[in-house]
């Protein structure tokens, strides 16, 4: 390395060093430090700039232990490697999830504190029911949204889960899912509700709606694809 002060080697093919052994031979090597106790075999040769030249053995040595650099990292057995990110759209619907699991939590917060106001939404839909229908029939909807409140966040967390890892059965089963919020939003509207809470069960939907979209687009699919073709030649 340059202003490092210690002399470099070079190595040089043997034609070349055959032709410096003549020169030297000839006594026009003046100059040329001859191979000092412990050289295995071959050459060195001092030039004028202070490089040394390591002939034929040196290079032999050389080649033996050096070794060779590989330009791509090695595939995993069974075959290519298992993408390790995935593409923007697939990150997206999942970002899109998580949304949709918030949302139902907020939605369920929502419920469980406005009980006043899903009483007055029964009674206004249904004039003549006496104040103990009204009672069961609000018990009967915290019952609902309590359940299917905690078991719908669950479900967009490890849908999200599952479908960043490539899982092509968790795409299939998001969609499912999707189908199922879509007659929950129909139920939600012919049924009494409040405006807060048929708002929140309409941005559900359409989150979920982004990440169906999302994940059976041609880039998400082609991940889909590789991953699940990884995984099958392990």
């Amino acid at each position: 390395m340059p202003g490092s002060g210690a002399p470099a080697a070079v190595c040089v093919a043997p034609q070349a060093a055959a032709a410096a052994g003549r020169v030297r031979r000839a006594g026009l090597g003046a100059g040329l430090a001859p191979a000092g106790p412990g050289h295995r075999g071959g050459r060195q040769q001092r030039r004028g700039n202070g490089t040394v030249v390591a002939t034929a053995s040196r290079c032999q040595e050389a080649t033996v232990y050096q070794p060779y650099p590989q330009a791509y990292p090695p595939e995993g057995p069974g075959g290519p490697p298992q993408p390790a990110e995935p593409p923007r759209p697939v990150r997206t619907a999942v970002t899109l999830m998580y949304v949709g699991a918030a949302l139902s939590a907020v939605s369920f917060i929502l419920t469980l504190v406005t009980v006043g106001s899903l009483r007055s939404a029964v009674r206004a839909s249904a004039p003549g029911l006496s104040p103990a229908q009204v009672n069961a029939a609000v018990t009967l909807g915290l019952v609902f949204v309590g359940f299917f409140g905690l078991l719908g966040i669950a479900l967009w967390l490890w849908m999200a889960w599952a479908n960043r890892r490539g899982r092509n059965w968790a795409r299939v089963t998001s969609t499912v899912f999707f189908g199922l919020d879509t007659l929950g939003l129909l139920a939600a509207i012919a049924r009494p509700h409040t405006i807060v809470g048929l708002l929140l069960t309409l941005l559900i939907w359409l989150a979920g709606l982004g990440a169906i979209i999302l994940l059976w687009g041609r880039e998400s699919s082609a991940y889909f694809q590789a991953v699940s073709s990884a995984r099958q030649l392990r």
